[in-house]
């Protein structure tokens, strides 16, 4: 299961070439992740709450180095895609 973005966005979680998003509820894993019983609404609650907190723990890791050292210059970047 995979779920895209298709306007550009500066995110972490989200591929900047496949526009891809990385998110641990549709990843299939032995300890979890997506099942079949969940609802739509539950995959976009689940990618608003990664828009306002992203997951530090995976994505591009470019984009994790800068906001774990520099929070504002990570915000304005993203505040300034276009």
């Amino acid at each position: 299961m995979q779920l895209r973005v298709l306007s550009k966005i500066y995110h972490m979680n989200v591929d900047s070439k496949s526009a891809v998003v990385a998110m641990p509820i549709l990843k299939v894993t032995a300890n979890g992740g997506w099942s079949h019983g969940y609802l739509v609404t539950d995959v976009i609650l689940a990618f608003i709450e990664l828009l306002t907190k992203p997951n530090i723990d995976c994505g591009d890791e470019t984009m994790r180095a800068l906001y774990k050292s520099n929070p504002a210059e990570y915000l304005a970047k993203a505040k300034s895609t276009k």
